[in-house]
């Protein structure tokens, strides 16, 4: 059942076919090997990078590769002050990135 549950995951966001053949996008998560694939795939197929200046993608990308981690788990999201100190369609992407991780 577990299996069963994956596969109808990545079909519902595009990975694979209804024959269970890989796609170009399941193709794309399958070449990332630093951070979690899908929310990087996902981040590139929604143009989550397409407005932003080249450091500020950068920025936004590094969160994904990030191996710190707190006591009581995984934690997504920012702190008052964080969300203060971003700027413009930074902010907004920040907010995407983890709606797309939860």
């Amino acid at each position: 059942p577990d299996f069963h549950q994956r596969v109808k995951v990545l079909q519902h966001y595009g990975y694979l076919d209804d024959l269970q053949l890989v796609k170009v996008k399941g193709r794309v998560a399958c070449e990332i090997q630093s951070c979690n694939e899908l929310l990087a795939t996902e981040m590139i197929f929604r143009g989550v990078l397409a407005d932003l200046a080249p450091q500020e993608a950068i920025a936004l990308m590094s969160a994904l590769v990030f191996q710190g981690g707190s006591s009581s788990g995984e934690s997504y999201g920012l702190s008052e002050t964080d969300e203060r100190e971003l700027e413009g369609p930074l902010r907004t992407k920040v907010q995407v990135l983890v709606a797309l991780a939860e």
